[in-house]
């Protein structure tokens, strides 16, 4: 079932999927071997620690190596080897850049929503039934997408989830200035009312 639900997320997200956005598709380098360690150290323990803040915003100016840093969290979060969840715990992650012309957030939720479902196979039954059940989500605001295709998706795991599920967007500052107000904006204004699901974002800009 979860092979037949995964098609159908993929004709319907498909068509508004961005590539070249995802960590493991980035030509960045991670951070070297015992470099940056107390910073990953500090967003690590974010990631598992028990009523910690659902947005982390990374910050400091340009070439500090917020990005380095991203990738490297993002990394860490994916691999089989990170024991500190059951499942993988990096659930999406959106790279912006200028000089690869992703500037927007068109198609974001979309594109979030499909690695979601790529990285957490059991959640592909209930989002391919949402998916079925609407068929126009990408002409619904960022603030319907969100709740929909993502945290309504995890909603029904949160008690059964031991760690949240982690989602990386780095380089914010590289996005236009009304996409990315647009956008810590719904994901400030969601967890209002949803700061306790296992879901967490983590922020890189200057």
């Amino acid at each position: 079932m979860a092979t037949n639900a995964f098609k159908s997320i993929q004709q319907q997200l498909g068509p508004h999927v961005i590539p070249k956005v995802a960590h493991d598709e980035q030509d960045r380098r991670k951070c070297q071997e015992g470099s940056r360690d107390e910073v990953i150290g500090l967003i690590m323990d974010w990631a598992t620690e028990e009523n910690a803040a659902p947005i982390l915003w990374l910050h400091g100016p340009a070439g500090s190596g917020k990005s380095t840093i991203a990738l490297t969290v993002c990394s860490r979060l994916a691999s089989e080897d990170h024991a500190r969840a059951p499942h993988q715990q990096l659930a999406a992650s959106w790279f912006f850049s200028r000089n690869a012309n992703r500037t927007t957030t068109l198609g974001f939720f979309a594109t979030i929503a499909y690695q979601l479902a790529l990285s957490q196979s059991f959640l592909r039954d209930d989002m391919a039934t949402t998916l079925d059940n609407n068929p126009k989500f990408f002409d619904k605001t960022h603030d319907i997408q969100l709740a929909k295709l993502i945290l309504d998706q995890i909603r029904p795991l949160a008690e059964s989830l031991h760690h949240p599920l982690i989602v990386v967007i780095d380089a914010l500052d590289e996005c236009t200035e009304d996409d990315a107000e647009n956008l810590v904006e719904v994901l400030v204004n969601a967890f209002q009312d949803n700061q306790h699901l296992p879901i967490r974002f983590i922020l890189t800009s200057r």
